[in-house]
């Protein structure tokens, strides 16, 4: 039966349905026993790894076209955006508190400097 099943793709149509809970099913059925409960829209119909091709949905009693995609955003509005996401990210991590730890050290050890070499030169008669 296998073998006959792959040899023979034209005489099968498959159906993939999808479901609402995201989950899919593909079912094989002989072209000349095929009764579907559903309207076939022959612009519908494509051919798929040599098997005539239908997909459906349980939410709708037709089939879907696989040709109609629909989105909200165009593909160069899509590609801004994600730009204007990594650099808005970019320059937030670049913020910083104004009460760093590192800093406080950096500018304590500068004055640090400062005191020690005053007195050195104090000492040796500079001042």
């Amino acid at each position: 039966m296998q073998l006959r099943f792959f040899w023979n793709k034209h005489k099968f149509i498959r159906v993939i349905k999808f479901n609402s809970d995201k989950s899919s099913t593909i079912t094989y059925y002989q072209r000349a026993t095929f009764k579907p409960k559903y309207l076939v829209n022959p612009d519908h119909i494509f051919m798929s790894n040599g098997y005539t091709t239908i997909i459906i949905t349980d939410k709708a009693q037709e089939t879907i076209n696989p040709l109609d995609f629909k989105s909200q955003y165009d593909a160069e509005q899509f590609k801004i955006a994600i730009n204007n996401k990594i650099i808005a990210d970019t320059f937030s991590t670049l913020k910083t508190n104004r009460f760093d730890l590192t800093q406080i050290i950096l500018f304590a050890s500068v004055a640090l400097n400062i005191i020690i070499l005053y007195f050195t030169l104090k000492s040796n008669g500079v001042f």
